[in-house]
């Protein structure tokens, strides 16, 4: 949920536009509402694809290319949270072992 609000935070960031006088204007509220229930119609849509319900769902190539680019964003953020898990149990098991005043090469 959290890397949905970054993600959120920067796409409003990137599409914030000044004006005359320098100053940031966000987007149209109706727009950004707009904008935001396309994404979510797209992920529903690819959820219903992928669990099987192909037959009322027919996806284009450019909500296949937006889905990918989800699924890309999704299991990178779970192999790097995976990846930091994993580091701070190989750093608890070494502060274990050198506590316990075992030394295992690996």
């Amino acid at each position: 949920m959290e890397e949905l609000i970054e993600r959120y935070k920067a796409a409003s960031a990137g599409e914030a536009t000044t004006d005359g006088c320098g100053r940031h204007n966000r987007m149209d509220p109706k727009h950004e509402t707009t904008v935001l229930q396309q994404e979510i119609n797209l992920l529903q849509k690819g959820l219903r694809y992928i669990y099987g319900n192909r037959a009322n769902e027919h996806m284009n190539v450019d909500e296949l290319n937006a889905l990918e680019r989800y699924l890309e964003i999704w299991m990178y953020n779970t192999r790097s949270a995976k990846m930091q898990i994993m580091a701070q149990e190989i750093q608890a098991l070494k502060s274990k072992e050198l506590r316990s005043g075992l030394v295992l090469t690996l």
